[in-house]
């Protein structure tokens, strides 16, 4: 009878619809206890609905939603939070993000959760290899760098306040772009009366020359991005001051 039982309600293999369609089954065969019955409907399959979830979980996700989400509202199922899905960059952007967060709009962030947030997020929405090559420079803070860009107006409209670099190593659609413009204008309310802002309508490039350029450029999707997520994870090995040598595991952030 346990294998009988076992046959009928094995859910691993089925589809999200298919188990919701089998948990509303209440068909019984004769000679089955009601309360087996029962336990099975509303235990093991409430189980099977809850499994793909629980895979999903991280502590970095948890913190999220613990967290963020007042502002950042869930969307799109488990995982995808407003504006912070919308985007992608290294755990140095990501921690700058954060940090924002705490100064800006008062964010109260334990230590763990803060470390949490953006392991998960540097590892779930960062940048392949090839995307953050262009400014490997300025994520190792090398000296005497000098920066140079394909838009001929990025200089002055950009990087005349922070490094080029530190828009170049962020993946954004189109919408988040737009976004970031609004942005600093809220947020820096004389950028467009600053030295080489007002001699030009700067908010009007920025919107609709600047924010294109970058969507194309540095769009949310790539297929570096897409072949990296794939890429099975390397597993390096340090040797220590006694010759000993072993797996290290491999981290986001440093420790």
């Amino acid at each position: 009878m346990l294998g009988e039982l076992h046959r009928r309600y094995n859910t691993s293999a089925l589809v999200p619809s298919q188990r919701l369609q089998m948990c509303t089954k209440t068909t019984t065969t004769r000679g089955e206890l009601p309360v087996i019955k029962h336990a099975l409907s509303t235990g093991l399959c409430g189980l099977a609905l809850l499994l793909p979830a629980l895979a999903q979980a991280s502590p970095g996700g948890e913190a999220i939603d613990r967290y963020c989400t007042a502002c950042h509202q869930s969307q799109n199922g488990p995982q995808s939070w407003s504006r912070i899905s919308q985007q992608r960059k290294t755990p140095e952007g990501w921690d700058m993000t954060v940090a924002r967060m705490q100064i800006m709009h008062g964010l109260e962030l334990p230590a763990d959760a803060r470390r949490d947030i953006i392991k998960y997020l540097a590892d779930a929405q960062g940048l392949a290899p090839e995307e953050s090559a262009p400014q490997r420079e300025l994520i190792e803070r090398r000296l005497n760098r000098i920066e140079s860009f394909d838009h001929p107006s990025y200089q002055e409209m950009c990087a005349r306040c922070h490094t080029g670099g530190r828009a170049q190593l962020q993946q954004r659609p189109l919408e988040e772009w737009e976004h970031l413009v609004h942005f600093h204008v809220g947020q820096f309310q004389t950028i467009e009366y600053q030295a080489m802002a007002r001699d030009r309508d700067w908010f009007d490039i920025a919107l609709n020359e600047i924010a294109p350029w970058l969507a194309e450029t540095q769009g949310l999707e790539s297929e570096a991005w897409s072949a990296w997520q794939q890429a099975d994870a390397p597993t390096p090995r340090a040797t220590g001051s006694c010759g000993a040598t072993g797996p290290v595991r491999a981290t986001s952030m440093p420790t």
